[in-house]
């Protein structure tokens, strides 16, 4: 690829990965799903990919927010300048030099990059010199909070300045977006509002990001009710500290099992730590996050479908996700269900004999 593909900062390495990372129930439409995943793939081999995807921005705001296309790493220079971002240099100068209280004296930062050195006329010792390394770590963990609190702070303001302005507000009149920061921008607005009442303290951004955009199609629940089983969902996830792959899979597992089962998987969780470990397990409780994970991974058996593509009927042995985007009159033969566009699926009534059957002609 010329391009390398990140979801929410993660590298993709396939197609296969890249599915994974994107699944149908993420987007705001799961027949676009096919589609998208094979922009996303052409867009890696262009010269310019954002013009190549540019088409999903307003269709997929959510998924278009997480997805970023990055250059391959190129050989580094002997020394790496900071000037060419000379703000992130100075609150990374900062945050390194607040942390080196007591041990100042055996560090020395360089003016020409802001990089922090040892002090060779006076070293520290060597514990010392580990004490420095393990606070600098911390200076990479708050950049990711600060990424995070960013992104609600973002939202929560922008959502003021539309309260008290109005229409006569608009982002791009102070800011020049790019369309990754107009995403971006979008879906922390949105997320912000959908949480404004109460967010899930061990969850980050992306969990109820990712959450809000959602939409359990099989269940075919109203808005106010799929806001609901969210919540209910994200009070499991946030219990468990679960990441975001594991929630998408606790989604899923709502999305083909139905409300029925996560109530039992509710009931079935040692909230209160109650009951003795190996008590609870015996008993089949849920009581920690391995354990909740093997009961909700959901791997989708192949299953049999009739489709009609361009005007020819096929049969398929395999996931939904692989049918061909275009696809129409859709149905499972497993259990005879026809496949809405949606994603969700709808009975279809057995054929009853009504009336007498007419006598065979004669011959």
């Amino acid at each position: 690829m010329i391009w390398h593909i990140q979801i929410n900062g993660l590298l993709v390495e396939d197609e296969q990965e890249l599915r994974e990372q994107i699944p149908a129930d993420l987007l705001e439409n799961e027949s676009n799903h096919n589609s998208l995943i094979a922009d996303i793939l052409e867009a890696a081999q262009s010269g310019r990919p954002t013009e190549v995807i540019n088409q999903w921005t307003e269709r997929e705001p959510g998924i278009m927010s997480m997805l970023d296309f990055v250059q391959p790493p190129r050989v580094v220079p002997e020394r790496m300048e900071l000037s060419q971002r000379p703000l992130d240099a100075q609150l990374a100068n900062m945050a390194a030099q607040g942390l080196m209280s007591g041990l100042e004296d055996h560090v020395m930062f360089l003016d020409d990059s802001g990089f922090m050195v040892i002090n060779e006329e006076n070293p520290p010792s060597l514990e010392d010199a580990g004490e420095i390394t393990k606070r600098l770590f911390l200076v990479t963990e708050a950049a990711e909070k600060l990424d995070e609190f960013g992104k609600w702070q973002r939202g929560s303001f922008l959502d003021s300045c539309e309260t008290v302005y109005g229409d006569n507000f608009s982002v791009s009149q102070f800011v020049e977006l790019s369309e990754k920061n107009y995403n971006t921008t979008i879906t922390c607005l949105n997320t912000y509002r959908a949480f404004r009442q109460g967010r899930f303290e061990n969850l980050s951004f992306t969990h109820h990001k990712e959450a809000h955009y959602t939409k359990l199609p099989r269940l075919n629940l109203n808005e106010e009710d799929r806001l609901a089983l969210m919540r209910r969902l994200m009070t499991i996830s946030n219990h468990f500290q679960l990441s975001c792959a594991e929630q998408r899979k606790l989604f899923s597992y709502a999305n083909n099992y139905g409300i029925d089962n996560i109530s039992e998987v509710e009931d079935l969780i040692d909230f209160e730590n109650e009951m003795d470990a190996d008590e609870a397990i015996s008993a089949g409780m849920v009581i920690d996050r391995t354990n909740l994970v093997d009961r909700i991974t959901v791997q989708e058996s192949n299953r049999n479908y009739l489709f009609k593509f361009q005007r020819q009927w096929y049969h398929h042995r395999g996931v939904l996700e692989a049918l061909p985007n275009g696809a129409t009159d859709v149905f499972c033969t497993d259990d005879w269900r026809k496949v809405n566009a949606n994603g969700s699926d709808d009975d279809i009534p057995a054929w009853t004999q009504t009336g007498i059957p007419a006598e065979e002609p004669n011959n």
